[in-house]
């Protein structure tokens, strides 16, 4: 049985938080929704907070999931993570691109974007 695509995204958002958390990042916040926009994942690593954008898919046929990070969505995002902010931490926006093999449901690849949009 396939995976829903919610289902999809809630998998792929577990996958990524456990790789953060292998490479020392604090995971600080899941799901924050501000401004009417949803960050998938707050990550600290020393004086820099992070948020990671998590894209799921199970083939890359129409491309991958860094590819469907609309300027949209980077704006959201932005917003979302201004208004987060406290004063003197740095930020930073990541991605994590995670392909799934779509009948066992593990891993195929994992990308990971650091600096992946910024602020202007």
């Amino acid at each position: 049985m396939s995976l829903t695509s919610y289902q999809r995204g809630r998998l792929g958002e577990e996958i990524a938080a456990e790789y953060l958390q292998e490479r020392g990042y604090k995971i600080v916040q899941r799901n924050l929704r501000i401004l009417r926009a949803e960050i998938d994942i707050v990550a600290k690593q020393n004086d820099t907070v992070i948020f990671v954008e998590v894209k799921t898919r199970s083939n890359e046929e129409y491309g991958s999931g860094v590819e469907y990070i609309s300027q949209r969505k980077q704006n959201q995002c932005i917003k979302a993570a201004m208004a987060y902010m406290k004063k003197g931490e740095g930020i930073r926006f990541d991605v994590i691109s995670i392909l799934l093999d779509p009948k066992t449901k593990s891993v195929v690849k994992i990308q990971h974007i650091r600096n992946a949009f910024s602020c202007k």
